[in-house]
């Protein structure tokens, strides 16, 4: 079993996969949005359950990696990780758009 900072780092590993796993969720929730058009009201209540099941979903990973305790490197590492992905989709849409561009002239 890991202890100290082996396990400090595993765990902020664990965050950032969270983070990157929240948003990419949220941004599937968009592209169907954008695919199938929807009321304001339905919106509103997607949002509300994406954000109270991500809430659960955040609660859960807290308690089973660090005994429910906050710690300041899995907050940290959620940050990291929705930075990283929101990094990663903004590189990969100015590549599709680039491709498209480019197939277009052709």
């Amino acid at each position: 079993m890991m202890s100290g900072i082996g396990k400090e780092f595993a765990v902020f590993l664990h965050a950032g996969l969270t983070g990157m796993l929240v948003v990419a969720v949220y941004l599937s929730l968009r592209v169907m949005r954008r695919l199938i058009h929807h009321a304001l009201w339905v919106i509103n209540i997607e949002d509300a359950v994406f954000w109270v099941l991500t809430s659960i979903y955040m609660f859960v990973q807290i308690y089973y990696t660090s005994a429910g305790l906050v710690r300041w490197y899995f907050v940290l590492g959620v940050v990291v990780g929705v930075a990283l992905m929101k990094i990663f989709v903004a590189g990969a849409g100015k590549i599709y758009k680039k491709m498209c561009d480019f197939t277009r002239k052709k």
